[in-house]
């Protein structure tokens, strides 16, 4: 189905940004959604300089910032030759960029990768796909640099059971389009018939018609550690794990050194934030 909006698409032309990229592109194929591509530059200004010296200091840096791009397009032209897309660069913060973008574009969703460049750029994007997440107002997926594309479709949503779910689910929908959606609760004591009853309740409300569903309860502390995460989505065989940032109780402190980074940093498959706002 033809859509007018778009994906947005931060590269620092990087392997893992190449790999949100390949995303995106299986994403396009049954979303129909154009991919926007964009890369931020900050040229070096100063008071010290002149405003001939800051403008060449800009020129320098979106010459090399096309060549880059160029190099990126070749590449598509080789590799993914199917693709509909447009580039954009600007020069700013990442952050602020993407907002000139979504103002000026109708952008669904944004794909990132966790890792930037080796040398100088090393983690650039990573370190700021948290501030990313945090701030965007629109759903996000997240790609782990070991990454290899499968099909996704299932998809396994962390619920902790709020309204705003029917929300999120709506942009899992549309977005990632999954057959099946494995639902996961957390919980710290032993599930009840009670939990289990409160769950399928749940659920009920959602429109998911036409989807394969089916529903876990599981121990909270099986995210605490890179090693419990890898193994968990290992013997599970998780293909892309999605989540409502804007759930209370267990996911308020979503961004925090504690979940958060252990787990998208430890992540092996794409972290789909559904936002709701």
């Amino acid at each position: 189905m033809a859509s007018n909006k778009k994906l947005l698409l931060p590269t620092d032309f990087s392997n893992n940004a190449w790999k949100a990229l390949v995303f995106a592109a299986r994403l396009q194929e049954h979303t129909q959604m154009e991919i926007v591509i964009l890369h931020a530059f900050l040229p070096f200004y100063t008071g010290f300089q002149s405003a001939s010296e800051n403008k060449a200091q800009y020129e320098t840096g979106y010459r090399i910032s096309s060549q880059r791009m160029e190099s990126l397009e070749e590449k598509i032209k080789a590799e993914l030759p199917q693709l509909k897309y447009e580039t954009v660069i600007k020069d700013g913060t990442l952050y602020n960029t993407i907002e000139e973008v979504q103002e000026e574009k109708d952008i669904h969703a944004i794909i990132m990768g966790t890792k930037g460049a080796s040398g100088i750029q090393a983690n650039l994007i990573g370190s700021q796909t948290f501030e990313v997440g945090k701030r965007a107002n629109i759903s996000m997926v997240i790609i782990p640099e070991q990454y290899e594309y499968q099909d996704n479709t299932e998809a396994v949503f962390l619920t902790n059971l709020e309204k705003t779910d029917i929300q999120a689910i709506e942009s899992v929908k549309s977005t990632i389009q999954p057959q099946k959606i494995h639902f996961v609760h957390f919980a710290n004591a032993i599930p009840s018939p009670s939990l289990e009853a409160e769950i399928k309740e749940h659920i009920s409300h959602l429109d998911l018609t036409g989807i394969e569903v089916s529903t876990e309860i599981m121990d909270i502390g099986i995210f605490n550690s890179p090693e419990k995460i890898k193994k968990t989505i290992a013997e599970k065989q998780w293909s892309l794990i999605s989540l409502n940032p804007g759930q209370k109780g267990f996911f308020e402190n979503l961004f925090s050194k504690s979940f958060s980074k252990p787990l998208v940093h430890s992540s092996t498959v794409p972290i789909f934030l559904a936002k709701t706002f």
